[in-house]
């Protein structure tokens, strides 16, 4: 089955950052911050756990430590390159999904949607990045709200949102600005 991630064009810019080392800066870090994702896991107790957009896997080799079976897919990082092909019990995404391109945003959240049977947790962040595509966007194509990611999420999903909230900010101080759905199958 083929599947609609991103286009060839953009995938090219991706794999430039990520060569010159200019994203997925948490998806590198020995211990990834991992915010409310263990409370998360503690509550839904997966078999199986699929990181969505994992960027190098610092997160999946983190969790690895603890849970039996957990995987990554980015279509950008070689080693998490191969689109999964199975049902996780739970998915977590986190700072993914503002980076699809929006033609493009329908179709993965659909897929997405066919990638966990328990529940999902999806970290959203809702404004521009400080990074830049090499042609000039900004790296987080789409910068939309709450109400924007509600009503896609339920359009294209069969879930039910079960919490919502604002997550705290990486740095101290720092302004808030990823918005966390945690969802369930129906």
């Amino acid at each position: 089955m083929q599947h609609y991630n991103l286009s060839e064009g953009y995938k090219k810019q991706l794999d430039t950052l990520h060569k010159k080392n200019k994203m997925g800066k948490n998806s590198k870090r020995k211990n990834p911050k991992l915010f409310e994702i263990p409370k998360f896991l503690e509550k839904y107790n997966p078999t199986t756990i699929l990181d969505y957009g994992c960027g190098s896997g610092s997160v999946v080799d983190f969790l690895s430590k603890t849970y039996t079976l957990v995987e990554g897919y980015d279509p950008c990082v070689q080693r998490f390159s191969t689109y999964p092909n199975k049902i996780y019990d739970v998915l977590i995404s986190m700072d993914v999904l503002e980076h699809i391109e929006p033609n493009y945003l329908d179709i993965n959240l659909k897929e997405i949607d066919n990638l966990f049977s328990k529940a999902a947790y999806l970290d959203i962040h809702t404004s521009a990045s400080p990074t830049f595509l090499p042609d000039g966007r900004n790296a987080h194509l789409i910068q939309e709200q709450p109400e924007f990611w509600r009503t896609k999420i339920e359009y294209n999903m069969n879930i039910r949102i079960v919490e919502e909230f604002w997550r705290e900010p990486v740095k101290k101080g720092a302004k808030i600005l990823n918005y966390v759905f945690i969802i369930e199958k129906k």
